[in-house]
């Protein structure tokens, strides 16, 4: 598997061959992510690492909320156009947060391992997502109901948010265990909408990559379409993205 992120000199040379090597996908997917968390966990900076495989330790506290897309090719089949968008920690901001996580596919709620404080304020923002999903499976099964339509696939609880918790700044541990570990164990037993949990240094780059490929690997293919229909769709558009008279060796790359 080849990474996300990769060192800049080596991604640099490689982008193109990358581009020209690449199979033209078969599906394509829009998939939303959220990040989650107060001001200062490193919301922004694991999302420069993913971008731009850099750390910045003087990065100014997001205001409202910024936004990346990334493109991901997966097995060569699959075209994944990630949009993520973080949000501001502040609680001035909170009010806005539904605007972002609305219509979400995953939300990742980030918190510094080394402050008790940004883990407990966690628990606020799974209560906000945990009624923000239930509304939104109540409101499905009502469609469904109503349309009578039981094998839509587009219309199933696998497609609702998936919920991943994040403990970032894992490089401040200095090898060490956290200090509220426990903590962290009962809290995702309490919280069954947690699939997954990461610890994460976006300074060291740890568990980065993982992080995000894991949520590419988990896609429901419900959520996939077929991009031959997409492109019969654009009435003389031609697509220069792909060259597909050259297989890659690859199965997961940024472009």
């Amino acid at each position: 598997m080849e990474s996300v992120t990769r060192p800049i000199g080596e991604r640099q040379q490689s982008q193109q061959s990358q581009l020209l090597l690449t199979k033209k996908p078969k599906r394509t997917v829009d998939y939303k992510i959220v990040l989650l968390g107060e001001s200062s966990v490193g919301k922004s900076s694991i999302l420069t690492r993913l971008q731009n495989n850099s750390f910045d330790d003087n990065k100014s506290s997001t205001i409202g909320a910024a936004f990346i897309s990334k493109k991901i090719i997966r097995n060569e089949t699959d075209l994944i156009n990630l949009q993520i968008w973080d949000t501001a920690g502040q609680e001035r901001f909170h009010n806005l947060t539904p605007l972002y996580y609305r219509n979400s596919n995953t939300a990742i709620i980030i918190f510094d391992l080394i402050h008790l404080d940004s883990f407990k304020k966690a628990e606020y923002w799974i209560n906000e997502l945990e009624t923000y999903i239930g509304e939104e499976s109540i409101q499905i099964r009502n469609d469904i109901d109503n349309n009578n339509n039981n094998n839509n696939n587009n219309n199933n609880d696998d497609s609702l948010m998936k919920i991943i918790l994040v403990g970032n700044k894992l490089d401040l541990l200095n090898g060490k265990t956290c200090n509220f570990e426990n903590q962290i164990n009962e809290f995702i037993k309490k919280h069954s909408k947690i699939v997954k949990y990461f610890q994460t240094s976006a300074k060291e780059n740890i568990q980065i990559i993982e992080l995000f490929k894991y949520i590419t690997d988990n896609i429901d293919d419900s959520l996939f379409h077929n991009i031959d229909e997409i492109d019969n769709s654009k009435k003389g558009l031609i697509d220069l993205n792909f060259n597909s008279t050259t297989n890659s060796s690859s199965n997961f790359c940024s472009c």
